[in-house]
C-alpha cells in the first residue's frame, strides 16, 4: 500500500479529542507517511467501521465510546468487540485503557485479539513502541 501511495488507514474509537490528536501525532511520527483517520465515538459506529472498512491500524478506548448498553461494562464489551474485529479484519489493534485497569484486563484483551494494550494516560514513547512493528511495512 505504501508503494502505491495509499495512505495508512487508521480507525480511532474514542470520544476524547485530546486523545485523538495525541494518537494521530504519534502515528505520523512513527510511520513517516500520510495517514487517513476515521473516528468513531459510539459503539455501533465503531463496530461497523472496524469490521467493514479496510483499516491498517485500529485504536479503541472502550471506556470512551458513547452509548454503550446500560449496565454493560465497557471492557467486557471491548472483549466481545475484539473477537469480532480480529475475525473480520487483519488490522493491528491497540486498546487504550486506564492504567489502574491494566493488571486485571491486559491479558484478557490480548487473548481476545488486541496486539497491544496501553495504559492511559500514555507516554508517547509507549504508543510509538506499540506501533513500531508497522513502520517498516509502511515506508
Amino acid at each position: 500500500r505504501a508503494r502505491q501511495g495509499i495512505a495508512l488507514q487508521v480507525l480511532l474509537g474514542t470520544n476524547e479529542p485530546t486523545l485523538t490528536q495525541q494518537v494521530i501525532s504519534t502515528i505520523e511520527a512513527v510511520v513517516g507517511r500520510r495517514i487517513q483517520v476515521l473516528t468513531a465515538t459510539g459503539w455501533d459506529t465503531f463496530a461497523e467501521q472496524a469490521c467493514s472498512q479496510p483499516n491498517d491500524l485500529i485504536f479503541v478506548a472502550p471506556h470512551q465510546l458513547n452509548a454503550g448498553p446500560a449496565g454493560v461494562n465497557a471492557l467486557e464489551k471491548g472483549l466481545q468487540m475484539l473477537r469480532s474485529i480480529t475475525t473480520s479484519s487483519p488490522a493491528w489493534v491497540i486498546v487504550l485503557i486506564e492504567k489502574e485497569q491494566l493488571a486485571t484486563w491486559k491479558q484478557r484483551l490480548k487473548d481476545s485479539g488486541a496486539d497491544a494494550v496501553i495504559g492511559l494516560p500514555f507516554a508517547p514513547n509507549a504508543l510509538a513502541e506499540a506501533i513500531k512493528p508497522l513502520a517498516p511495512l509502511q515506508r
